[in-house]
């Protein structure tokens, strides 16, 4: 499992207990915003935040991934808005309640 976070020291304290059993490979730190967006584009199963920079990353990698799960609301809330995120010919994306 990949990690891309800004927020490292938190994340390597708090996921490995949260995911237990799970190995984390994290992004390096040292990577620029574009690195990162780069290499998202090449994995096939995205775990997606509520963030524009995200969406565009699966949107770039769409021919690649196979799943991507995105927030529920934080979709609906701009659907709301008027904007259509997803084409409904992609069937690749899964909307996930954030608790």
């Amino acid at each position: 499992m990949r990690i891309y976070t800004d927020d490292y020291v938190w994340a390597k304290s708090e996921l490995p207990a949260l995911f237990t059993g799970n190995t984390f490979d994290f992004c390096p730190e040292e990577y620029t915003d574009i690195d990162s967006l780069w290499t998202k584009l090449k994995h096939q199963y995205l775990i997606r935040a509520n963030s524009t920079f995200n969406l565009w990353a699966y949107y770039f990698g769409l021919k690649n991934i196979h799943k991507a799960m995105f927030p529920t609301d934080w979709i609906l809330s701009i659907q709301r808005k008027g904007f259509e995120l997803f084409n409904p010919a992609f069937s690749n994306f899964t909307l996930v309640n954030e608790e």
